[in-house]
């Protein structure tokens, strides 16, 4: 056999090996297999979104140091969120926690582990800070909610108890809902 014919013969047994791959790979056997259902489709670090009132001006500002959207349910995991509610009569409120979950259309804001919620102090405006875990926020809203346990403290006064509510409108309200006990400074 000659050098040529083995080159021929090498490149058809080569073509031959090549297409039954191809039909092997492309066949329902391999490749058909359902999709992976929950991979991330972008990933952000340090990851900021700010949502405008009607005029324009800033009504709260979503940070985290990273953040993974999932196409699938339309889900955004965030690692150390801070949400940042803007009221241009008290200083601005703080919400922290260990990691985040923001649903589909940015409707409800899941926060998981230690949760903190602090207003500074300024000029007439007392500060406030809750202490608690594993809070669910409805954004637009201005509403959170919690069925941990919680600890609200307006220095001097301290309240603590199961379950809350919590409106962050002008003025702000928190119900407590169970098991509350309370230490209260005369004024």
């Amino acid at each position: 056999m000659s050098r040529l014919s083995k080159v021929y013969l090498f490149l058809a047994i080569l073509s031959a090996c090549t297409w039954a791959l191809d039909e092997y790979l492309s066949g329902d056997e391999f490749f058909q297999q359902e999709a992976i259902t929950h991979s991330p489709d972008y990933i952000g670090i340090g990851y900021t979104k700010i949502e405008m009132n009607e005029q324009g001006v800033p009504r709260y500002k979503l940070y985290a140091d990273r953040m993974t959207h999932y196409s699938d349910d339309n889900t955004t995991e965030m690692d150390k969120p801070v949400l940042t509610y803007y009221n241009p009569k008290t200083p601005p409120w703080v919400i922290r926690s260990e990691t985040g979950l923001m649903t589909e259309g940015n409707e409800q804001l899941f926060l998981n582990g230690k949760v903190f919620i602090r207003r500074d102090q300024a000029p007439g405006i007392q500060l406030v800070k809750l202490n608690t875990s594993n809070a669910r926020i409805w954004p637009k809203e201005d509403y959170a909610e919690t069925d941990d346990w919680a600890e609200l403290i307006m220095p001097p006064d301290k309240a603590s108890g199961t379950g809350v509510k919590f409106y962050f409108a002008d003025p702000f309200r928190l119900e407590l809902l169970s098991k509350v006990r309370g230490r209260y400074a005369a004024r």
